[in-house]
C-alpha cells in the first residue's frame, strides 16, 4: 500500500509538471484577450471634471485600482468618483509606498495628475524613487508593426528632464529609438534622438514648450501581450520632472506623397491607425508654382489639407501635391487658389479622411452664431 501510494504521489507530481505550463499559457492568453489594443485615456482626462472639483493646487496622485486620490489641501487620500472605472483609466504606475512628501502620500501604484485646474491635464512621471515609471499593457498580434507617439516637456526652464518609452513583454521591456517630430521653436531640432527623449523648454512649465515624439515598434513572434512604458531617466528633483500628454499607440500604417508634375523627395511617413499626423510641408518644388495643399486625388477633388496640418488616416494614403501659379491671389478661409482647371478644395485647415474633427465643428458653431 505504500509503495502505491509512493507511485501515485510520483505520478501526481509528473503531471503537474506537464500540466502547469500550458495552463500558465493559457491564461496569459486569457489575460490578453481582455486587454484593450490601443493606449486608453493616453490624454489622462478621464474623470477631468470631477478631479477638478474635489481636488487642490492643480495635482493629485491617482490609485488607480479604487480612485482614491491625494487632496494636497487636507493632505490626505479621498474616495474618487462613484463610477471610478480602472479600465477606462487605464494607467498603473511602478511606485511603491515611500517617505517622500507629505505624510501618507507616497503610495504604492499612484499615478501623478497635473494641471486639473487648467484647460488641460497631463501626468508627470515623478522621479521620487529611480526608474520610476507609468506604463499600459497592450494586446498585440506577433509580427505586426506598431505606432507610437507622445508630447513631452521639462518642468522647468533650467533643467533638461529625461525619460525613455520602453515597449516588450511585462518584465521585458527594452528602450525604443524615437524620433522628435515636432519642436516648441527652441534650441531642439527635428530628427532621430536616441533612446533618451529631452526637451528644452523655451520657459517654465507652459503650454508652448511641448515636443512631439514618435516611433515603430513591432511584435516579435509568440508575444501577445505588450507593456508600454514610461520611465523617468532625470528630473531636477526628487518629486517633479518629465511631463507626458497625448499618448498614443496603435498598429501602423503609411502616408505617403507625391509631387503631382513637381520634383523632390519626400520619405514615406509610418503613422498610427487613427493616430494624429502632422503633414509634410516642403520637399517638392515645381517652378513658378507654390504648394497649396495635399489632397487624397491628383486632381483636388477628394479631401484636403494645408502643409503642416495635423491628420488622421485609418489605411494606407497617399496625398497629392496641389500647386498654385504664385502671381495668384489666395482666397480668404481656404488658402486655395483658382485657376483654369478646377478649385483647390482645404476645408477648414484640416485633412477629413472619414473623420469628424474638432476645428472644424468650432468653425461651423462660429459661422453659425
Amino acid at each position: 500500500m505504500k509503495r502505491l501510494i509512493s507511485l501515485l504521489a510520483a505520478l501526481a507530481c509528473l503531471l503537474g509538471a506537464f500540466v502547469a505550463p500550458f495552463a500558465s499559457a493559457d491564461d496569459t492568453a486569457a489575460d490578453a484577450a481582455q486587454l484593450p489594443d490601443h493606449i486608453v485615456n493616453g490624454d489622462f482626462e478621464y474623470q477631468h471634471d470631477w478631479f477638478r472639483e474635489h481636488t487642490a493646487y492643480g495635482w493629485t496622485a491617482v490609485i488607480p485600482s479604487t480612485g482614491l486620490n491625494w487632496n494636497d489641501r487636507t493632505k490626505s487620500y479621498q474616495p474618487g468618483p462613484d463610477d471610478w472605472n480602472e479600465s477606462e483609466f487605464g494607467w498603473h504606475s511602478t511606485q511603491v509606498d515611500g517617505t517622500n512628501g507629505e505624510p501618507g502620500e507616497q503610495k504604492a501604484g499612484a499615478v501623478e495628475l497635473q494641471g486639473l485646474t487648467r484647460v488641460n491635464t497631463l501626468a508627470e512621471i515623478v522621479a521620487a524613487q529611480p526608474d520610476t515609471s507609468i506604463y499600459q499593457d497592450i494586446r498585440v498580434t506577433p509580427g505586426n508593426t506598431y505606432h507610437w507617439s507622445l508630447k513631452h516637456q521639462s518642468n522647468f526652464a533650467r533643467h533638461v528632464d529625461r525619460m525613455q518609452v520602453l515597449i516588450g513583454e511585462p518584465g521585458k521591456e527594452t528602450p525604443q529609438q524615437a524620433t522628435r517630430t515636432k519642436t516648441n521653436g527652441g534650441t531642439d531640432g527635428t530628427g532621430d534622438v536616441g533612446t533618451d527623449i529631452a526637451t528644452t523648454n523655451i520657459t517654465d512649465r507652459d503650454s508652448r514648450n511641448w515636443e512631439t515624439y514618435e516611433g515603430d515598434w513591432t511584435c516579435p513572434e509568440g508575444v501577445t501581450m505588450a507593456r508600454f512604458t514610461f520611465k523617468s531617466i532625470d528630473a531636477p528633483s526628487r518629486n517633479n520632472g518629465n511631463l507626458v500628454d497625448d499618448i498614443g499607440f496603435s498598429q501602423s500604417t503609411t502616408l505617403r506623397y507625391d509631387p503631382n508634375g513637381g520634383t523632390g523627395a519626400i520619405a514615406d511617413q509610418t503613422v498610427g491607425v487613427n493616430m494624429p499626423a502632422y503633414t509634410a510641408t516642403d520637399g517638392y518644388t515645381f517652378a513658378g508654382h507654390g504648394l497649396a495643399s495635399w489632397n487624397t486625388k491628383p486632381d483636388g477633388t477628394g479631401d484636403s489639407c494645408k502643409p503642416g496640418d495635423m491628420i488622421s488616416i485609418d489605411k494606407p494614403t497617399t496625398l497629392y501635391a496641389q500647386w498654385a501659379d504664385t502671381t495668384q491671389t489666395a482666397m480668404p478661409e481656404t488658402g486655395g487658389t483658382v485657376n483654369d482647371h478646377y478649385l483647390l478644395k482645404t476645408i477648414g485647415g484640416v485633412c477629413l479622411f472619414g473623420l469628424i474633427l474638432m476645428p472644424l465643428a468650432w468653425r461651423r458653431m462660429r459661422r453659425s452664431r
